[in-house]
């Protein structure tokens, strides 16, 4: 049964290295871990100071600035200290996979 290992890549050599000698066929696979830094300006009225908005994970990727059902909502700040909500959804991953011998 083939194993999934996830590791960091400072890790990632040595594992390849030990499972290699052991005799196991490898494969690769690397995933563009995809965090969204958006810029958004403040929606109270009379502001519109901008304001910086991470994605709150790897998963929810693409912001709106309107509830829907599948959205993780999210509060930040504008500098002047407005609540401003940002509703983020899934996004997509890139994921490459390429088999060795």
């Amino acid at each position: 049964m083939p194993e999934i290992v996830e590791v960091p890549a400072k890790a990632f050599v040595a594992l390849a290295e030990s499972y290699i000698s052991g005799e196991y066929r490898v494969y690769l696979i690397v995933e563009r871990i995809l965090s969204v830094k958006e810029t958004f300006s403040c929606k109270e009225k009379g502001c519109g100071k901008p304001f910086d908005a991470w994605s709150p994970d790897t998963i929810h990727t693409v912001p709106r600035l309107e509830p829907t059902e599948a959205a993780v909502p999210r509060s930040y700040k504008c500098p002047k200290g407005h609540e401003n909500t940002i509703y983020w959804l899934k996004g997509s991953s890139q994921r490459f996979i390429r088999k060795t011998d």
